[in-house]
């Protein structure tokens, strides 16, 4: 199957047998109130909001999902929510629910700049500003847990870091100090388990990646086992098969394990990932029917709402798509993912200065990904030859060994009637003779540029 990420290998703590109560719930602050509080620069109110709920979760009277959904708020890129969020770090320097907060903003930006498994830091300047900003949301982490330290969300994000930056030392030291802290943190140990998925590891196989993903879980179960919060270690072995083989393109192979998952438990990731599995099959009616179980629990998802959108696109109901979309713009508002599939939408329905306008804005945090810049060139192409076939070109050179970039610029230029593409068009099927699976389109595109060649006496 896929290896992808450098491999992670440490040593498990050993975890001793604990027995929990099952958390009582309490009233949760949602989304729209903790963004009001911040609007209104409520600083002090939201420092002991939030606090109040970090207490809880630590002394386990309520579920630690609720603190991660009250900082999962800040995920967006609304750029008014960035600004009040240092203009609440400006003013109260020593909140570590400031801090982490921020430090929840800023790798939530880092995820939305590489949503892509196609990203690549082509600008030497963009990749040393992305690091840059990768170290500022570690500092934010740090710092929030310097004055708060028990915090799961701040050592999640810290986890994640270095589980992205491919560093398994790190991720064991920052393992240890957290669960020194906060031992009985489901967030924590589903962050370390998740640098042991296959997707995640090189220099493994996907089934070695298993084997030890496997054991670890099982130390788990022994430890948390009769834990509420920990009920998704059930289906966590079967989630990551599915995944794995999603990623590997068998949507069939995945909904079958997610499905084993989901008996297993009810968890909302795994039923993002068989909606997703579904989507790739073509089932865009079931995998409606799981994005939207997701949003009757939680209404601000993004994932789910997109999710949904591209699953009544398969539907044929475009104008409700439209609708998710733009309820996931408006949850994100700089997302380049969300705005990139708007604006595609848009165009479908020929409102083009409107899906330039979101295709733009998608450069913001997606300037650096083939799937937008494709798109950017699709979109332009009526307007504006020149931009458009600058975007086609970007896209390429972003994924050159893709050839589903590759032949959307040959068949841009064979449209503009441009000699450009029959070298474009050669490489293409250069691209497919070693292994990229493009059936008779070679073919087609090698006759549509001989075509051009003969006509425009094009050389070469």
């Amino acid at each position: 199957m896929c290896t992808l990420k450098p491999a992670v290998l440490g040593t498990l703590l050993l975890l001793g047998l604990i027995v929990f109560q099952s958390p009582a719930r309490s009233e949760t602050l949602d989304r729209n109130a903790i963004l009001e509080m911040l609007a209104a620069s409520q600083f002090d109110a939201l420092d002991r909001r939030l606090s109040e709920i970090d207490d809880q979760a630590n002394a386990q009277v309520r579920p630690e999902a609720d603190l991660t959904r009250a900082f999962n708020a800040f995920a967006t890129s609304d750029p008014t929510v960035v600004t009040q969020l240092d203009r609440w770090v400006t003013e109260r320097p020593n909140s570590g629910m400031a801090l982490v907060a921020r430090g929840a903003n800023r790798f939530h930006l880092l995820q939305i700049t590489r949503y892509a498994e196609t990203f690549r830091a082509a600008d030497e300047n963009f990749a040393r500003d992305l690091k840059v900003k990768e170290r500022d949301a570690f500092v934010d982490a740090q710092k929030g847990l310097g004055i708060k330290e028990m915090n799961p969300v701040g050592f999640v994000w810290s986890l994640q870091l270095f589980i992205d930056w491919g560093q398994p030392e790190g991720v064991e030291k920052w393992y240890r100090i957290a669960i020194n802290d906060l031992p009985a943190s489901p967030a924590i140990h589903r962050a370390y388990l998740s640098s042991y998925t296959p997707w995640r590891q090189a220099g493994a196989s996907w089934q070695d990646s298993l084997v030890r993903l496997k054991e670890i879980t099982e130390s788990f179960q022994k430890g948390f086992g009769r834990d509420p919060d920990f009920a998704w270690l059930a289906g966590y072995l079967d989630y990551v098969k599915g995944e794995t083989y999603r990623l590997d393109g068998q949507p069939a192979e995945a909904v079958k394990n997610f499905d084993a998952a989901l008996a297993a438990s009810d968890d909302v990731e795994y039923r993002l990932g068989r909606a997703r599995a579904y989507l790739a099959l073509g089932d865009g009616k079931m995998a409606e029917s799981d994005f939207t179980q997701i949003l009757s629990t939680d209404p601000y998802f993004g994932p789910a709402v997109h999710g949904r959108a591209l699953a009544k696109e398969s539907l044929g109901r475009t104008t409700e798509a439209l609708a998710d979309l733009d309820q996931a713009v408006a949850l994100d508002p700089l997302n380049p993912l969300y705005l990139t599939d708007r604006a595609r939408m848009l165009r479908k329905l020929d409102r083009i200065p409107e899906a330039r306008q979101d295709i733009d804005n998608a450069l913001r945090f997606g300037g650096n990904d083939a799937w937008v810049q494709v798109w950017r060139g699709a979109i332009y192409e009526s307007v504006d030859a020149k931009t458009s076939s600058e975007a086609f070109r970007q896209a390429v050179a972003l994924a050159p060994a893709d050839p589903v970039y590759l032949k959307r610029y040959a068949d841009f230029l064979l449209r503009q009637e441009d000699c450009s593409a029959i070298g474009v068009t050669a490489r293409y099927g250069e691209i497919c003779q070693s292994g990229g699976n493009c059936g008779d389109q070679p073919y087609r595109l090698e006759s549509a540029a001989a075509a051009l060649k003969r006509k425009l006496s094009c050389a070469g």
